[in-house]
């Protein structure tokens, strides 16, 4: 492992933890050098639905590459892209009555999709202020990271994170306590410092803020208040959705539709 600490940046986190060189994975387990084999509860920081190499998936990727498929095409049209977003609308969108949605094509991470939609709210709004809750995380980079609560992750950014006001999440100051209303009520008077936000940014289960779990009714009267304020809602579904709160979008049961 040598050449890991020549070569490579200490700027590492997980490697830190596993000393070892693995060489292959299966399912849900990672094989090292060694043999030895480890259940791998990482999961791709929760993006291997499906675990590693899938037998379904991983012919689907070698017969497209083998018939030359287009590695890279920037967001040009291309069969590859109109066959996925057939697919999605007939299976996913359509059944789900979001038929009118549209699927925008932001990069491989979750953060680069948390930064086109707060891009998006701020340019169609022409305001810049977000609303964010406690213990939520949306990424590490700038304007993700700005809406991120965890001091540790603030911490390594180095510089002021701003045009982010924290708001408490539901269940934050105890059971019996909507804390919509204190957001409806500090964004309905002038004088109270908070200023009028593109949108708010919400997590409907945060993972790594606890699993901490927003009711339905919650999260319905947060889409009230955007609606009486005129902001746009942006729920963050990276980690708990595709499935993994037990429906394909976690806000699906809630019945949300104003959604970005």
């Amino acid at each position: 492992m040598n050449i890991f600490e020549q070569l490579e940046s200490t700027v590492r986190t997980y490697s830190r933890s596993f000393p070892v060189v693995f060489n292959r994975a299966k399912g849900a387990s990672l094989y090292t050098e060694a043999g030895a084999e480890y259940v791998d509860f990482l999961a791709g920081a929760g993006t291997l639905n499906y675990g590693h190499n899938h037998p379904v998936l991983q012919k689907a990727l070698v017969d497209y590459i083998l018939s030359d498929g287009i590695t890279h095409g920037l967001d040009m049209y291309s069969s590859a892209k109109e066959d996925f977003l057939n697919t999605f609308h007939d299976i996913i969108l359509a059944p789900r009555r979001m038929g009118d949605f549209r699927v925008q094509f932001t990069g491989p991470t979750g953060t680069n999709s948390v930064e086109a939609a707060l891009k998006l709210a701020r340019k169609v709004t022409g305001r810049s202020e977000i609303i964010s809750f406690t213990n939520g995380f949306h990424g590490v980079s700038g304007g993700a990271l700005a809406c991120t609560g965890n001091e540790h992750h603030r911490g390594g950014m180095g510089a002021s994170l701003s045009d982010v006001t924290r708001m408490p999440f539901d269940g934050y100051l105890g059971e019996g306590v909507d804390t919509t209303e204190y957001l409806d009520k500090v964004l309905s008077d002038p004088s109270s410092g908070v200023d009028h936000p593109a949108a708010v940014i919400v997590e409907t289960i945060q993972g790594e803020g606890g699993l901490n779990a927003a009711s339905f009714d919650w999260l319905r009267n947060l889409e009230r208040v955007c609606r009486k304020h005129k902001m746009l809602l942006i729920v963050d579904d990276i980690q708990s959705g595709c499935g993994r709160s037990g429906r394909f979008f976690s806000f699906e049961d809630v019945a949300l539709s104003l959604i970005l």
